[in-house]
């Protein structure tokens, strides 16, 4: 029930090993420090300790939690959640500070909105590594030249993308299968599109 307010996301990544194959499973929280509507008689607070205890209890090893820090704007109380998340001993990463879509954006105002966010990543991380990015909406750009420019902005700033599927991953010719298939005109992304959903309902 509760993580109907604090979007869990499994994020699976598959990693090319030399010479065989190996498959990594991370569990990764989006939308820190607020998502959806309060159920009654809770804070952000005590949704975050709930979730933490889960989490330890289960033994999880190092859940990043990805942040929208645009929202402690409206509330900044909520910056608690994001101490919460660090003394229990887990890291932060960049979700872009207002939760920008990159397919309604362009690159410039999206790679703004990815450098906004870090001021309260440094903040809280301190000298600990808070350069890793994950996706809103899991959307890379409904271009080519899109998912190019920001992929180097990132690149640049040395950040490490999150990802959740695996024809992502980067191929030994270079570029993704994703980029192929766009570049082939194999699928074509509507302006407000998602592309893995659809990707993933090609894959299967």
């Amino acid at each position: 029930m509760l993580f109907r307010f604090l979007y869990l996301a499994i994020l699976c990544t598959w990693v090319l090993a030399q010479p065989t194959l190996s498959q990594q499973v991370a569990i990764t929280v989006d939308d820190l420090p607020s998502h959806g509507a309060l159920p009654p008689g809770m804070t952000r607070s005590d949704i975050a300790r709930t979730i933490l205890k889960s989490l330890k209890d289960a033994h999880a090893p190092k859940v990043y939690g990805f942040v929208n820090a645009k929202k402690l704007e409206l509330h900044p109380e909520d910056i608690e959640v994001l101490k919460l998340w660090r003394s229990a001993g887990f890291p932060l990463g960049n979700h872009t500070y207002a939760h920008l879509s990159l397919n309604a954006s362009t690159a410039d105002e999206f790679d703004k909105n990815v450098a906004a966010d870090e001021p309260e990543l440094k903040l809280l991380m301190g000298w600990q590594n808070w350069h890793w990015f994950r996706y809103p909406y899991l959307w890379e750009g409904d271009t080519l030249e899109k998912r190019h420019v920001v992929r180097q902005y990132l690149k640049e700033h040395k950040y490490h993308p999150a990802y959740r599927i695996d024809p992502d991953v980067a191929l030994k010719d270079g570029g993704t299968l994703l980029d192929q298939m766009m570049e082939a005109k194999h699928i074509r992304f509507p302006q407000n599109g998602k592309p893995y959903e659809q990707l993933n309902a090609i894959c299967r």
